[in-house]
């Protein structure tokens, strides 16, 4: 089937960061629960580009634009329409070391320097990034992360931290999620929330990939009493044996299986298919 399977968490009712970091953790545990390896978890705040955005007080149409730009992390086109568009000279330089404030956590005092003319949002975003850096590394020592400022993904969604999981062999992130404060609003009932989600059938490929299905046996169907007691024997040591069903058609290369159980004379034995 093409129907994405979503699997994750959301965590309703507690606005503090150490809900950010419980629902950052649970993600991280999953997929190594799942047994994948050199995974990287990067970390945005939403909250820096849009302290920044509301301060250039631009029409729709530029803030469309600039986001788009931003987003793509098409630095010459960006450089381009800041030239074009942004009269403030602060906040234009302010807007091109963004998309640059990407790495490890060395980058937060990169970003300090570099956007301390910003709003004070900025700064307290920036501490709230400090903070979940320094209880991960406590905590979960073994995950590699990187900082993103410019991370836009769920721009319009996000109210503060924002994340996301990757692995080797894959092309975009296997699992993301991050802070959305403003949830049941519409409904008379805004809560604070944080939480994540990820693609069952994108893990399970990237698991096969990693830890690829060991070769089976494939069992033509039968009624023999001695092919069960065969079939016992053969799990009983670890393999893998798939059995056939009369009237079903299969290929047993799809199923895995490079060897076949037969009868051969009085007695049945493991063949190659």
């Amino acid at each position: 089937s093409r129907s994405p399977i979503q699997i994750g968490i959301e965590l309703y009712g507690e606005p503090g960061l150490a809900a950010d970091v419980e629902v950052i953790r649970l993600m991280m545990e999953t997929l190594e629960l799942v047994d994948l390896k050199n995974l990287r978890l990067d970390i945005g705040h939403v909250a820096i580009y849009e302290s920044l955005l509301k301060a250039l007080s631009l029409s729709d149409q530029k803030e469309k634009e600039l986001f788009n730009l931003v987003q793509s992390k098409s630095i010459p086109q960006l450089n381009t329409w800041i030239d074009s568009n942004l009269d403030n000279s602060v906040y234009a330089k302010m807007i091109r070391s963004l998309v640059n404030l990407v790495g490890d956590v060395s980058i937060l005092d990169a970003a300090r320097t570099l956007l301390s003319d910003a709003p004070v949002e900025v700064e307290l975003a920036l501490d709230e990034l400090q903070s979940v850096a320094d209880t991960l590394k406590e905590s979960s020592p073994n995950i590699e992360i990187c900082f993103d400022l410019s991370e836009l993904r769920g721009y319009h969604y996000h109210t503060g931290i924002v994340f996301a999981a990757y692995a080797p062999g894959a092309g975009q992130a296997i699992g993301n999620g991050g802070r959305y404060n403003h949830v049941g609003k519409s409904f008379g009932r805004s809560r604070p929330a944080t939480g994540f989600n990820m693609s069952l059938k994108t893990l399970v490929q990237l698991n096969r990939n990693e830890n690829p299905i060991a070769t089976g046996i494939f069992v033509p169907a039968t009624n023999e009493s001695d092919q069960y007691r065969a079939i016992e024997k053969l799990r009983s040591a670890g393999n893998r044996v798939v059995m056939g069903f009369h009237g079903q058609e299969v290929n047993s290369h799809e199923l895995g299986c490079d060897r076949q159980l037969i009868l051969v004379g009085n007695e049945f034995q493991v063949v190659p298919i």
